[in-house]
């Protein structure tokens, strides 16, 4: 994304990386998207 500068954290079913256990029906009850984005030299945390 944007020019290789923005990453998104997502798992090889293109669910967050960051989230909640899943629960014994299959659900999650959390996730939180995730991108990581380069500035200059900085890699930061962006929604």
């Amino acid at each position: 994304m944007a020019g290789g500068k923005m990453r998104d954290c997502l798992d090889t079913s293109f669910e967050p990386i960051l989230r909640a256990e899943r629960l014994e029906d299959g659900s999650i009850p959390l996730l939180y998207p995730l991108r990581l984005a380069f500035f200059g030299r900085d890699l930061r945390i962006v929604h």
